[in-house]
């Protein structure tokens, strides 16, 4: 405690821990060597590799990613789709998207700036508007320090260049946006307000869907089910042409678990 103590009343920068205030973490500045390369000019995919290689060979000490709000990130999964078409792996007209948190944010700029690539888009419990986000959200300290290092006053015309509600007026893509109606981390709204965005601006089919007590994701058996269902009925509608595509499938999901041939209580014993 009195280290502590010590290095509290220095000049080194310390900010509050992410999850509770009283804690604070202190940066130690130093050069890095010459052709360092930080992640901050590193894609989502070389991120990913690099964290791989800690996991396999650095065992005593776990660091995160630092996931940035950049171009580069999306631009590495475009690139993606265009290599597997190029192979003939996929039919690049055909190409759905979907996630959640995260992911929910991807699919909701899947849906939007980045449009002409996705026939199908499901974003669930998804980032729309970082700027609302912020305000509403139950870690602004874990936004500040992990995926900004600003807060939306320092530059909010970066944090709303960064929100797919603004390229609304850019879909093209049936988007299916699911939202636990509990969510403390990415609140509900954030859902809602992408909605109305695409109903206003948006030219493809859209559909929202709450679901009561869930929150960042879906714990209860009932919801885990539907998710599934309507998640692959939506792609399959859009994607393998089983509905028209300018029309929504049906908003009620049949339930109804198919036999998949005789159970071993059905079979009949053997002679």
């Amino acid at each position: 405690m009195p280290d502590f103590e010590k290095i509290r009343k220095t000049v080194l920068p310390a900010r509050p821990f992410v999850t509770k205030d009283s804690n604070l973490v202190f940066s130690f500045p130093v050069s890095s060597p010459d052709g360092a390369v930080c992640t901050k000019e590193m894609g989502a995919m070389e991120q990913l590799r690099l964290w791989k290689v800690y996991q396999d060979h650095w065992c005593e000490h776990k660091p995160s990613i630092t996931v940035y709000y950049r171009d580069e990130e999306f631009l590495d999964v475009i690139d993606g789709i265009e290599h597997l078409s190029d192979k003939g792996y996929i039919d690049k007209a055909k190409v759905g998207i979907g996630g959640g948190s995260y992911g929910g944010y991807f699919s909701a700029l899947g849906a939007t700036r980045y449009s002409e690539h996705f026939a199908a888009a499901i974003p669930f419990v998804g980032v729309t508007n970082q700027l609302s986000k912020v305000n509403l959200t139950d870690i602004p300290y874990e936004i500040y320090q992990v995926h900004w290092t600003i807060w939306p006053n320092d530059n909010p015309e970066l944090y709303y260049d960064r929100s797919p509600v603004k390229y609304s007026a850019n879909n093209r893509t049936p988007t299916l946006i699911l939202h636990g109606k509990e969510d403390t981390r990415v609140h509900p709204s954030q859902s809602l307000e992408l909605y109305r965005q695409l109903k206003l601006h948006g030219q493809a089919p859209v559909r929202l869907v709450w679901y009561p007590g869930e929150g960042h994701g879906n714990k209860n058996t009932q919801s885990q089910l539907d998710f599934n269902l309507r998640t692959m009925r939506w792609f399959n509608h859009y994607l393998k042409g089983e509905g028209n595509p300018k029309e929504l499938p049906p908003l009620e999901v049949n339930y109804e678990l198919e036999k998949l041939g005789e159970t071993s209580l059905d079979a009949k014993p053997k002679p």
